[in-house]
């Protein structure tokens, strides 16, 4: 697939400051990176048609839809070993679309818009995200139970590497879909 466009990326941004109405001033400085490169994300697959969005490069089962599905999964799935919560029926069962098996083929690749894709992470963010970090008051605090990770620092440090990790993979099939994502600074 070759679309051959070309995209100006949100610019780099380095000075996060911590948000306010947090209880651990460093949960509030980890949730204010971890906004900043969901952002990025939203910017690297917000102008992509859907046909883009579902693209798997030669030998992957991957496609940029299927990553954003996934990291938004992800997210909802290690803020809830912190605190657990119920997300409307229809926003779980969306997410399910996202977990990437290793099967491989089977994968599900639907067609799903970018603003569709936003908007259930957004979702996943402002229902689950945000209001179980407002609340913790020891970022040290162990909370989760069966889980490698189990304060809520090393969960969001795992956020902010899985963001991270993927954002680069969508990078990657962006290029190789013809669709160029230039960085910027601010």
């Amino acid at each position: 697939m070759i679309i051959t466009t070309e995209k100006n990326g949100r610019p780099r941004r380095y000075r996060i400051a911590p948000y306010g109405g947090y209880a651990d001033a460093s949960i509030a400085a980890l949730i204010a990176a971890l906004e900043e490169l969901t952002a990025r994300v939203y910017d690297q697959i917000e102008d992509l048609p859907p046909e883009v969005l579902a693209f798997v490069p030669t030998n992957s089962y991957l496609s940029i839809g299927l990553l954003a599905l996934h990291m938004a999964d992800g997210e909802c799935g290690w803020m809830r070993s912190l605190h657990p919560m119920e997300l409307p029926a229809r926003l779980e069962t969306t997410l399910a679309y996202g977990k990437i098996r290793t099967e491989g083929p089977d994968t599900p690749t639907e067609l799903l818009d970018a603003d569709t894709l936003i908007e259930i992470w957004t979702a996943v963010r402002e229902r689950i995200t945000l209001p179980i970090a407002r609340h913790v008051e020891n970022a040290d605090e162990n909370y989760a139970t069966g889980r490698a990770l189990t304060t809520p620092r090393e969960v969001l440090h795992h956020l902010l590497w899985h963001t991270t990790y993927h954002s680069g993979q969508i990078g990657s099939i962006r290029l190789e879909a013809g669709s160029e994502y230039t960085w910027t600074f601010e």
